[in-house]
Parts: structure tokens; sequence; C-alpha cells
């Protein structure tokens, strides 16, 4: 078996057109005509990340933004840091303008913009929480937000694994590390007598609040009604976690425990006052009774990213998930990648079923086909990936969010946020390539192909900033499953998913034995093993099958 080489696209793609030669256009327009296909869809997902680009001209500086907002930016990082070649730009730009009580701003628009003129400060153009520039542009942070910190590490990180900058991780670390004290400390952030992150009564991680301050500038006012949402705690260690990794590679060992400690610390606190023995509680109200629901029954979109964020045991992860499953059982709603359900029977202007207050939303679905390739649901997560490629097939794009009852467009949200969680999906999930270290050094190669019924197959991946390319085919046939495997990786960490009904009897690589183990997950047995192997040569791996 051969790599071949393609022609068409940018990373990352499956090789399932076998388009050789030939040439593609890099940004394609329209609907995908093949979409049908694995490459169709996948195209047609790029470009829904792609249309959400803007270019601003600011502060003497040209700012490439994914979009405006910055959690979209950062959400859709994930997609695009494959394939863009401006990174550092907007989040260089954000950490260049912290202020000085350590929050970030989370946006870059025009000063006559909604959120800027009237929903964040009405005409108080002296708060903190704008910053003018001439020309007509403007910083602003929607003071409820309490995510923008934890986001910020999580963005750094990935630009870094796709650049390996060192020396710009080391000018970031500071002020990352100032967002999260913030966060761990101010008096509108910080519970201390919970020892967790607050915000601002909201629906999961949305900006707007219920009762007389909706449609208000988005203040927290003396009197707000504030809750504890777990997925910004949920964030936050996995900041905290990452924050460690950082440190240690500037070789402070000491700094990078600490942070270890805290995020432990953090995370007993998520575990006593928010996991109730099946999810993750949605709120838990500090200062008001909330709107009458039991909170602890409430799935939110962010249950998934709590999972993925290594916030929950694989014990929790799976009983997360089982919710999913039995909820979508119990049928009545077009799909079970909930914004919230049961949702409120009204909150601000939505009734229940509307807008986040209950839709049906693709960012969801794709941090819900992650979360079940990693964790023993592999069939699931493909018939996710299988069904969204249908509803792309059939509207030629891929919603934010739908109707629960028809799945019609429900208008709202950046496009590309659902389609850069489906793409994660698949990256990580089911072709099984993860970045474990920086520009793929160290690689999780964890392929799911043999739960799609594919014997053929062939991924790409990688940092096109960095010319960085990872490439590997797979073939499967009744005795054994093949793959060669070229990387810039100095560790293969491997994973794979043998196919139901067999075990392992023996792993090659390069036609010479090599150790592995066998491990269970759920009732998915996979091939475990670890390869020292010279960066960017290409390695023949064979697992050897039988009947069990």
């Amino acid at each position: 078996m051969t790599l071949h080489s393609l022609s068409y696209g940018h990373i990352p793609t499956t090789g399932e057109r076998c388009e050789r030669p030939g040439f593609g256009h890099r940004r394609g327009t329209g609907k995908e005509s093949d979409t049908l296909s694995f490459d169709g869809f996948m195209r047609l997902l790029e470009r829904q990340v792609e249309f959400d680009t803007f270019t601003a001209f600011v502060d003497g500086k040209i700012v490439r933004l994914n979009p405006k907002w910055l959690r979209d930016y950062i959400f859709e990082l994930k997609a695009f840091k494959h394939w863009e070649f401006t990174l550092k730009d907007y989040l260089t730009f954000i950490a260049e303008h912290q202020t000085e009580t350590g929050f970030f701003y989370e946006m870059l628009q025009r000063e006559t913009d909604g959120h800027i003129r009237s929903e964040i400060c009405g005409s108080d153009r002296d708060s903190e929480l704008l910053k003018f520039f001439p020309g007509g542009l403007a910083l602003g942070r929607i003071e409820m937000e309490a995510d923008i910190e934890f986001l910020m590490v999580e963005g750094v990180w990935q630009v870094y694994q796709a650049t390996g900058d060192t020396e710009w991780l080391r000018w970031m670390l500071p002020r990352l590390e100032k967002g999260i004290d913030y966060c761990t400390s101010h008096e509108k952030r910080w519970e201390p007598s919970l020892g967790l992150v607050k915000r601002e009564f909201s629906v999961d991680m949305f900006d707007f609040t219920h009762g007389k301050y909706f449609g208000k500038p988005r203040l927290i006012y003396e009197d707000s009604p504030m809750s504890v949402f777990y997925g910004d705690n949920t964030g936050v260690y996995a900041a905290m976690r990452i924050l460690a990794r950082m440190r240690r590679i500037c070789g402070e060992e000491e700094k990078a425990v600490s942070w270890e400690d805290r995020a432990e610390t953090l995370r007993q606190s998520i575990v006593r006052y928010l996991w109730n023995g099946k999810i993750f509680t949605h709120n838990l109200h500090l200062n008001h009774d909330g709107l009458g629901m039991d909170e602890r029954e409430m799935l939110s979109l962010s249950e998934c990213y709590s999972i993925n964020r290594g916030a929950a045991t694989h014990e929790q992860a799976c009983s997360i998930l089982e919710e999913y499953i039995r909820r979508r059982e119990n049928g009545g709603k077009f799909a079970e990648w909930f914004t919230l359900d049961p949702p409120y029977p009204m909150f601000g202007s939505y009734e229940g079923g509307t807008y986040i207050n209950g839709s049906i939303s693709s960012v969801a679905a794709g941090q819900l086909a992650l979360a079940a390739f990693r964790h023993g649901y592999e069939a699931y997560g493909w018939d996710i990936l299988c069904r969204l490629q249908n509803l792309a097939q059939k509207d030629g794009k891929i919603f934010f969010m739908y109707d629960p009852a028809d799945g019609a467009d429900v208008n709202g949200g950046p496009v590309g946020w659902g389609a850069a969680e489906i793409l994660g999906a698949i990256e990580e999930g089911l072709a099984g390539l993860e970045d474990r270290g920086v520009r793929y050094d160290v690689l999780g190669f964890s392929p799911r192909w043999v739960v799609t019924g594919r014997t053929e197959m062939e991924y790409y991946t990688g940092y096109e900033i960095s010319a960085t390319l990872v490439q590997y085919g797979y073939r499967l046939s009744q005795d054994r499953m093949e793959f060669v495997l070229r990387a810039p990786c100095r560790r293969v960490e491997g994973h794979v998913l043998l196919p139901e009904g067999t075990a392992c009897a023996g792993l090659l690589v390069n036609d010479v034995p090599a150790a592995y183990t066998e491990a269970m997950v759920r009732q998915s047995r996979y091939a475990d093993f670890i390869l020292d192997v010279v960066p960017d040569t290409e390695q023949q791996i064979t697992l050897l099958l039988h009947n069990i």
C-alpha cells in the first residue's frame, strides 16, 4: 500500500475521491456537487468555516477575524488552524489590549454596532468594558460572559501547537495566567463559598439573562440573578491543565505543578456541587430561585464540551452519553443535539424550543460525536456524522441551529461554528489523529474506520502554516488491518479500534514484530501500542486479526 499525492483542497481531507491527477480550487463556491462523498461533505464544512472570515484594519495593523467574536474565532480555530496562514494576529491583538483588571475583550466591532453602542454599557464610553480606536472600530466585552479568559488559553494553545512558536507562547503566558487569576478571584466572577466561577443567569454559555435585565446593557448589576454554570468551570479546569503544560514547556516545573493542583481543587468542587450522578447540573443558583425548573434534569450543549475538556471521568462521560441516547429514543424531537432539554417555558423573549432555549444545534452534534468516539460509543458517533451528512446533502449546508420539530433552519449564530465542531469530530474521533505535542511530534493515532464499513481510506491533515503534514492509508481484509503512516512525529501513541468480533493476534511494524496490549473501552476492543520512530519516515503498521 502506498500513499498518493493529492492536488485538491486543503487539509484536513480524506482521500475518498481519489482525484489523482487533477487540480481543484482551494475555495469553492456554491453547493458541493458530491456532498454524498465524505470528501464533499468535509469541503462543504470547510467552506462554511471560511465564510466567517473578516479582515479589520485597526491600530495600524491588519487583523484577520474568523469571525469577529473571539469565542467564535476560538471555536472555529479547531478547523481553520489546519489551513490558514494567519493564526496569531487576533489573539495577539486581544492580549495586547488586556485590561488592568485582567479580563479580555471578546469582540472587535464597528462602534455603531448594537453590541458596542447600547448592549454593553449604553452611552458610557469611559467604561473599561469598551476601548475605541480612531476610524470607528471598538473592542467590547459583554460583562455577563464568563468564558473568554479560559477560551483564550485554549486558543493560544492550539496556535502554539500549529506553529511551535515558543517565544510567542512565553509572551502570551503571563497574560493568560492573569486572565484565569481574574476569573478565580474577582467578586463578579468567583463564588468563594463554593470555589467555583459564577455568571449572570443564562442558558448555557450564552449572553443574555432572563427577567428585568433582559434587553438591557448586559452588565452585572448589584441585584443581577447570579448562578454557577458548570461549563464555565469545566472550561477553567481545562485551561489550568493547559497552563501547566505551557509552564512545563518553559522549564518551570514548580509553576506547572501549582496549576495542576489548582485544577484538581477546582475539579473536586465541580464534582461536589455540579455533578448530580447522571449529568452536570445546568445552573446552581446563588441569589435567586431561577424559573422553577429542575436544573439537574436540564441537558445543555456544554455537557459534551465538558467531556472533551477532560473534566468528566470515563464513567461520567458514559452516563452523559447514555442520557443523550435515552432522550433520542424517547422521540418527539428532530434530533438529540440539544441546546437545552427540557427548555425553559420562556427565557428572555425566547419560548421553549426556540433559539438557544431548546433548539437543536450542530455545535452539540459535533461535540457529542467526538465524545462518543472517545468513550466506546463509536457506532453512535458514526451515526451522528451520517445524519449530519444527510442534512448537508438535503439543505446544501449545515445550519447552526435546527427547529426541534421539523429540522428547519433557526437563524442566528456563526455558520462556521457547528461546521468546525463536526470537522473536529471527524479529525480526532473518526480519523483518530490528535496532536499530543507540538506540530504532531507526538501523534495520537486512533483510527476508527472499521465502524463505517469502509475497507480502504486515506486521510491527510497537518498545519499548512508550518508545512506540517500527517498522512495515512488504511486497508482492512479478513485477517489483517494495514496502515501506512507518514508523519513528523518522534512518537506514535496507537489506540486502534478492532473490528467487532476480532482480537489482535500480532503487531508488525515494517514487517518486524512489535509489542502491543489490548484494551476494552466498554464493549469496544482496541490494540494499544507505542512506537518511537524517525520523523517523516514511512511506517508500515499491520495488525493481525483472529476471530473470537
